[in-house]
């Protein structure tokens, strides 16, 4: 990934440049990412990484759902039915559309319908205007079917990270009794959120990090049933916890720092930069997190990392030379990579052949 170039990045911008999908198709603040929709414009229909245009009005409405999360009717067939806004004010639409907003209807309607009064909805659309994320604005983002809170300076979920979601998923099934889940660099907690969520009345032993306290509030609040640390990675852990986790997941960041200037600037000026900068070839931070798996899996247990499509192979490549399995699982839908390795079992306890 490092070095690729300006029309190598451009091309796999809505795929591989972690956390930013795509580059701004008009003049203005108010672009959106990869010419689709925002988490937020998402819960209208699909949207981010998917290249779908939604349709012009706001259906989704909050419906209720776990403790310190929403979970929203997207469009989708669901088990609540969806509630249709009430249309915003016709400036505002071309206020966002002159701003160079691709969806500036769906972004109007969810101002609107997130404003207290009239001088609020001024506020926020301001605010917009100025090119701050719209899920920042708003305050939430949509992510796996739940209303994740994010605020000003919180790394925003992206789609792409729920297939991180389901191969974790995946692994929980087959880890018998109560799993243990460690979620480094969690950020807002979404990923921790969506894992609690789809386990339902099975209990999981959640543990959530990250290096930003702003971050990790909002991650407090979005999975409240996880313990949430402050800190670099396994660094907060306590010792007694080493050899304890089934599944550890990990959407840590992975843009080569001299690639960072082309990032859309939603991401750039307005989120963090240890959520986005992954060292000189984008893959710092995953090295550590890989150097330190063995310590603190269970035997047998899994390590999931996001990663870039262009660089699977060398983050598949750190899992084996650390003694992990190492497997590369893709969605091209939504352009997700995961790379997915195992610790190896526990030798069995030698037979003793004597007579």
């Amino acid at each position: 990934m490092s070095g690729s170039g300006v029309a190598e990045n451009a091309a796999r911008c809505s795929d591989d440049a972690h956390r930013a999908v795509g580059r701004r198709p008009a003049a203005g603040p108010c672009w959106s990412r990869n010419g689709a929709c925002s988490p937020v414009i998402r819960a209208v229909g699909r949207g981010l990484d998917d290249n779908v245009v939604v349709g012009s009005r706001l259906v989704g409405i909050a419906t209720p759902a776990a403790p310190g999360s929403v979970r929203l009717d997207t469009g989708a067939p669901r088990a609540h039915p969806g509630v249709v806004a009430a249309p915003a004010p016709l400036d505002i639409p071309a206020r966002l559309r002159a701003a160079g907003c691709v969806f500036a209807e769906d972004e109007a309607a969810v101002l609107w319908a997130s404003a207290q009064d009239a001088e609020h909805l001024e506020s926020l659309l301001t605010r917009r205007l100025t090119g701050e994320p719209l899920e920042q604005v708003v305050g939430w983002a949509e992510f796996s079917g739940l209303r994740i809170r994010v605020g000003p300076g919180v790394f925003v979920p992206r789609r792409r990270t729920e297939w991180l979601v389901v191969q974790a998923l995946a692994g929980l099934r087959e880890t018998p009794g109560r799993p243990a889940v460690l979620d480094l660099c969690c950020g807002s907690g979404a990923v921790s959120a969506a894992l609690a969520a789809a386990s339902g009345s099975r209990p999981i032993e959640m543990v959530a990090v990250d290096c930003d306290p702003t971050a990790v509030a909002c991650a407090t609040h979005n999975a409240p049933t996880a313990t949430v640390l402050v800190g670099d990675l396994y660094a907060p852990l306590p010792v007694a916890w080493r050899g304890r986790f089934d599944i550890i997941t990990a959407n840590a960041p992975y843009v080569p720092t001299d690639e960072l200037v082309d990032l859309p600037s939603e991401a750039r000026l307005h989120e963090p930069p240890t959520a986005l900068d992954g060292g000189r070839d984008g893959l710092d931070v995953q090295r550590r997190i890989v150097a330190g798996a063995l310590e603190w899996l269970a035997p047998s247990g899994r390590l999931l990392i996001e990663t870039g499509r262009h660089q699977a192979d060398r983050t598949a490549g750190l899992f084996r030379a650390a003694g992990l399995t190492a497997t590369v699982s893709t969605d091209d839908e939504i352009a997700a990579t995961v790379v997915i390795g195992s610790r190896p079992p526990a030798p069995a306890p030698a037979r003793d052949h004597r007579p």
